[in-house]
């Protein structure tokens, strides 16, 4: 006030010293709020001052603190407002701001509250805030957090599928165009978008035995997901900043994995807090070559394409305090997460478990391993259980699935009755699949389930279209599933990687999901790519009771409980997974997992991302003299030359009107490994340089 100047101006003046004034302004009901300065305070107006009381803040000593009240008090620490459910120190409050809170809140709520001095960092929102300040105020924080004893004793309870929430290649967003991709044998492969990379830049990384034109058939098709770039940072509270860092996976994950909690009946205010566990199949993400390879460095790169921090962001952005982890058994992942989830619920670990899986190609550089070992296929397909099967196309994926405890009335629902996890141990080799280990495997999930395997009506086989994988797993399939089987009652045999390849770290949560629209709908899908049966599949069916239909096949007649049918997943890496999931057709009461509450309103934009350019060639800084040849790459017996010792492989062929004498020493230095043919014009027998 004027008044208080002037007084303090008379004051200084009239000392001895010559005097030393400065002025600033300050926040009495702010500096002082949180308790009194011995010093400072009694420069305060009067009815500032801090006797100990909180005459300043509204309703005094309240025996419990709402939210509106606390958001008044964070306010008056931030000088701002903020949103209930926004973590604190995302919104100015700094570690000294978190003290003084604390203070406030202690204040506000009574002497006698037991409040810790961690308060802002344990519950770190304005919302929890005010739910640690309820009814139960004076309990140990934890407490609120702690579930009843487990008694899982006796045959597990079937864990039923809440919500969902799905994203496959050719558009697909839910289990009705899911069904219709399947049952009308639809093929959405496509060639790699140009977006992605430069298909046949490609073709010319490979370093091994196969040519660049085997390679580039291997990687030239896939499947893609449309419009991943797109995503709402402000629904789920992140800055643009670190939105545009962030692995696009983690965002198909946010908004997916809330979609499918969503579905399922759950909100972001009943989630804060909760004990949902979270469980993500993923394996090491492409987009580390896109951070590699990116013109600009980020503080949020360390945790942008961390394979933990997709399923932690999940449980950070939503304020979940169930268990949480990422599992990367390569093509079993998503399924493996699922079996996590299962037995956290028989466990009474978490109240409900978010299951998702996701795979996103951003980098040609694994698409080009892939091919070089031969595990993808020259025809651009995963042709399962067909003669021509030669390998698998790769393709994205991001679906999710909320498992809850299944309540008496949800019997006729999807149910997940049960789940098995094995290894193949030692096998032929460390990729190598294990017929005895499959055997194993779906005889333990049929006894997990309590289902004899007789009951199930449909299989959505692993089936990646390999020569030596389908046969394998045919076999198993018949010696654990068809050999108690009716004539009558085939199994029906499928696999989704038909259809739009194979989503490798996501593919067994795909094809649970595809098994539910089977069973849902009573019909075996066609087998997309299935034109003549693999021989050695008709073999090792051995004329037992399986079925690969290429049309729509009914399962049979009408049951109560549904149709039961199981889903396989199995990794290179040797450890594969089976489910053995219930479900019965839709009726006009109930509502289908499509028909789940009203959408999420999300108002997306784009964060593109560049994909890193190929890597510099060898070759590159030798354009100068090259541009005076006629260059091309040739098997060595094509060359006509005379082979040195222990010559092999593919040669670059120079043919110009001068030697190449300064460009084969500039080849030796590049290539070690290589060799160059040198063929001036005019010349009747090539001079052959080995390098």
């Amino acid at each position: 006030a004027p008044a208080a100047g002037l007084e303090a101006l008379a004051a200084a003046t009239q000392t001895p010293a010559f005097p030393v004034l400065t002025m600033f302004p300050v926040d009495w009901d702010r500096f002082l709020v949180a308790g009194h300065s011995p010093l400072l305070s009694a420069f305060a107006p009067p009815e500032m001052r801090r006797t100990g009381d909180l005459s300043c803040v509204p309703d005094a000593r309240p025996a419990q603190l709402d939210l509106g009240l606390v958001l008044q008090l964070v306010q008056r620490t931030t000088g701002a407002s903020v949103n209930a459910d926004a973590p604190l120190m995302d919104s100015g409050l700094d570690s000294l701001g978190a003290v003084e809170l604390r203070n406030l809140l202690k204040q506000a709520a009574g002497e006698g509250a037991a409040v810790p001095s961690t308060l802002v960092f344990d519950y770190p929102t304005a919302r929890q805030l005010s739910m640690f300040f309820g009814a139960e105020l004076l309990a140990p924080a934890g407490d609120r957090l702690v579930r009843a004893a487990a008694t899982t004793s006796g045959k597990p309870a079937p864990s039923v599928i809440g919500g969902c929430s799905v994203l496959l290649p050719g558009a697909v967003r839910q289990l009705g165009s899911l069904w219709a991709m399947c049952s009308s044998n639809r093929d959405v492969v496509s060639e790699v978008p140009a977006a992605r990379w430069d298909v046949d830049a490609a073709a010319q990384l490979t370093g091994m035995d196969k040519q660049p034109h085997e390679v580039g058939l291997r990687t030239r098709h896939g499947g893609f997901l449309r419009d991943a770039e797109l995503f709402d940072n402000a629904f789920f509270r992140i800055s643009p900043a670190e939105a545009a860092v962030m692995d696009p996976q983690q965002r198909l994950l946010l908004e997916h994995g809330y979609a499918a909690l969503h579905g399922a009946g759950r909100r972001k205010p009943g989630l804060l807090g909760s004990a949902t566990s979270v469980y993500v199949g993923v394996w090491a993400s492409e987009y580390t070559e896109v951070l590699r390879h990116s013109a600009t460095r980020s503080v949020f790169a360390s945790t942008a394409s961390s394979c933990s921090v997709m399923a932690g962001r999940l449980s950070f952005v939503l304020g979940l305090q169930g268990p949480c982890a990422s599992f990367d058994t390569a093509c079993s992942s998503s399924l493996v997460a699922c079996h996590s989830g299962i037995l956290d619920l028989h466990h009474q670990e978490s109240d409900q478990a978010l299951v998702a899986g996701v795979n996103m190609l951003f980098s040609p550089g694994s698409s080009v391993a892939l091919a070089a070992a031969g595990m993808t296929s020259a025809r651009g397909r995963s042709h399962s259980f067909d003669a021509r099967a030669d390998g698998y196309a790769r393709c994205e994926t991001c679906c999710a699935v909320a498992l809850e405890h299944a309540a008496p009335e949800q019997s006729a629902s999807s149910n997940v009755l049960g789940c098995a996890v094995r290894q193949d141990g030692r096998s032929a080799s460390l990729t190598a699949p294990n017929g005895v280990a499959q055997q194993g495997l779906l005889k333990a999930a049929h006894a997990n389930a309590g289902a004899a395997s007789r009951e199930l009506r449909a299989l959505e086989a692993h089936g990646t279209g390999t020569a030596l994988g389908d046969p394998i797993e045919a076999g198993a399939v018949a010696a654990a599933m068809l050999s108690e089987r009716a004539p009558h009652a085939a199994l029906t045999v499928g696999s989704i990687k038909a259809n739009m390849g194979h989503g490798e770290p996501g593919a067994g949560l795909a094809g649970l999901l595809k098994l539910l629209t089977v069973l849902q709908n009573a019909q075996g899908a066609p087998n997309a790519q299935l034109r003549s049966i693999n021989p050695h599949v008709r073999a090792a069916l051995g004329g037992r009771p399986g079925a690969l239909p290429t049309q729509l096949a009914g399962l049979g007649s009408s049951q109560r409980r549904g149709f039961a049918g199981g889903v396989s997943s199995f990794g290179y890496s040797g450890t594969i997974a089976h489910a053995v999931v219930r479900a019965a057709p839709p009726v006009a009461t109930a509502p289908s997992l499509d028909a789940g509450p009203a959408p999420i309103r999300l108002r997306r934009r784009a964060y593109p991302w560049r994909a890193p350019d190929a890597p510099p060639s060898p070759l590159d800084a030798l354009e100068p003299e090259l541009a005076l040849y006629d260059t091309r790459w040739q098997p060595l017996a094509a060359t006509g030359a005379p082979p040195p010792p222990n010559a092999a492989g593919t040669w670059l062929v120079l043919e110009g009107a001068r030697g190449a004498t300064a460009v084969g020493a500039a080849l030796a230095a590049a290539l070690p490994t290589g060799a160059v043919v040198r063929r001036p014009l005019g010349a009747d027998v090539p001079h052959l340089d080995a390098l």
